[in-house]
């Protein structure tokens, strides 16, 4: 794929969430929005690796480590995000999201 087209295809992903998110609020509890988000997606990894034959194996120190860094990256900070996003609009919210990188950067 050219470059053009894997940064379209980010910019789609990434803004559907936002607009997803939006009607999410109020219908489901948060937590359980982000359960149903996560298995969705990794289902989706686990039938790419089936359908293009990779393997996905991990050491068990190595699957504590995706296990915290997925608690500490994703779950809690989108949690986090989607309780905000309850009582700001979800455009707002996206602009401070996408400075978490930066946040992260300088506190790492």
């Amino acid at each position: 794929m050219t470059t053009y087209i894997i940064y379209a295809l980010a910019v789609v992903i990434w803004g559907s969430t936002w607009i997803m998110m939006k009607f999410q609020l109020g219908v489901v509890d948060p937590s359980a929005s982000l359960t149903y988000r996560y298995a969705l997606a990794g289902g989706l990894v686990l039938a790419f690796a089936v359908v293009t034959g990779r393997t996905i194996r991990l050491t068990r120190s190595q699957h504590g480590a995706c296990a915290l860094q997925g608690a500490m990256m994703f779950s809690i900070n989108y949690w986090a995000t989607y309780l905000a996003a309850q009582h700001l609009t979800t455009g707002i919210v996206s602009i401070f999201f996408a400075g978490v990188p930066a946040v992260t950067m300088m506190l790492g």
